[in-house]
């Protein structure tokens, strides 16, 4: 699957932080079902959820500052607090170009594919 870019259009709706406010008898495991982890980031009352994937540290060190200096350089979309979940699925997979659909399904949940799925019929996602 691959993104060209992000577009600002995608964001109309409910902000994801909302939406998960408004789930009745909200338990971890009931958010990380339906949002999944990214979802309970938001429910626990985390800042700034990262939409970009750790990369595993290298021995080397030169390794490591390649990769700092390539992720300075380049363009990578974060979490604004008023993304719908639309919109951070699209930038998710604008920042990985590539991915697999249980990385979508366990980053944000059942609501995640469904949107995912949305994205595939509407043809932004190849």
């Amino acid at each position: 699957m691959k993104i060209v870019n992000v577009s600002p259009l995608l964001n109309r709706g409910l902000p994801l932080i909302s939406e998960i406010r408004q789930v009745k008898e909200p338990t971890v495991e009931k958010v990380r079902e339906l949002y999944g982890d990214f979802g309970v980031d938001l429910f626990v009352g985390k800042e700034k959820p990262s939409l970009i994937k750790e990369k595993p540290k290298s021995k080397n060190p030169i390794v490591n500052l390649f990769n700092r200096v390539k992720d300075y350089f380049s363009q990578k979309a974060e979490f604004e607090p008023d993304d719908t979940m639309f919109r951070v699925v699209n930038k998710y997979i604008f920042n990985e170009k590539s991915g697999l659909t249980k990385d979508i399904e366990q980053k944000f949940g059942k609501s995640g594919m469904d949107v995912f799925h949305r994205m595939e019929r509407m043809g932004y996602i190849t």
